[in-house]
């Protein structure tokens, strides 16, 4: 089941997608535990409220208590690590709406 929604953004990288998610919660520090397997972040999104999580196939950014995450997607990713990425999300929406 999908818990948001997803919208295909402008982005200046050639090889690259980026598309900006619109989730029904507010995002909070428990989303990196779920967004760790695409990517790392650059720093502590739990101390500074700004989510910025770099890896191979994702960069993903977003501000705390907003609703709206930013994945950027390049060109090594894959269909399945799109929707694994997808299903990460609802996991942690899922997660924070059983709290």
């Amino acid at each position: 089941m999908v818990n948001f929604s997803k919208q295909r953004v402008n982005t200046c990288v050639k090889f690259a997608k980026a598309f900006s998610y619109s989730l029904p919660i507010k995002i909070t520090h428990n989303i990196t535990q779920y967004l760790n397997p695409y990517a790392k972040e650059t720093w502590p999104f739990k101390h500074t409220n700004m989510l910025r999580m770099d890896g191979k196939k994702f960069l993903i950014n977003g501000m705390g208590d907003t609703h709206i995450l930013t994945v950027t997607i390049r060109k090594d990713a894959t269909q399945q690590d799109i929707d694994a990425l997808d299903k990460s999300l609802d996991l942690y929406i899922d997660f924070q709406k059983g709290k």
